[in-house]
């Protein structure tokens, strides 16, 4: 019972006087502020213990697995390894070592989805804009289906 109070109170002072969000114009200066906030407190516990207990109790074990592949996937990337031997030792897929080796350089993690809104080309689905194959415009319908686009004879 000691221990899951003194955890408490280690967590008590880490998170104490955390700023409102009444007092910011967005959410996201908000989260910014309070997590300059939680790395200074962080850097202030200099004992590996109480970080230790402080992080068991603010993330889950699914966001530790997901940070602890993120940083040896760095490490893996500035090694010079390739991405398929990446991928096969840390179960990521490419887009995702991609992103990573995207943050060395941009030095900010941004998510294969979160890039996806300003980064990648939109398709276009148009109905003149290509031809066949063979360099021949087959007249008819074209239907999206989840074997590719079809030509329908009119």
């Amino acid at each position: 019972m000691k221990n899951v109070r003194q955890g408490n109170t280690i967590l008590a002072d880490v998170v104490r006087e955390m700023p409102l969000l009444a007092h910011f114009s967005s959410r996201s200066a908000w989260e910014e502020d309070v997590w300059r906030t939680l790395v200074a407190r962080f850097v202030a516990l200099r004992k590996q213990n109480k970080l230790l207990s402080v992080l068991n109790m603010l993330i889950t074990t699914k966001e530790r697995s997901l940070l602890l592949r993120r940083a040896v996937a760095v490490n893996r990337i500035l090694a010079g390894k390739s991405y398929r031997e990446i991928g096969e030792e840390l179960w990521l897929i490419p887009q995702t070592i991609s992103a990573i080796k995207k943050a060395l350089q941009e030095k900010k993690y941004r998510s294969y989805n979160e890039r996806g809104k300003t980064e990648r080309k939109k398709r276009i689905y148009s109905r003149n804009q290509q031809s066949s194959r063979n360099g021949k415009y087959v007249s008819g319908r074209r239907v999206r289906t989840k074997y590719g686009t079809l030509t329908i004879p009119r």
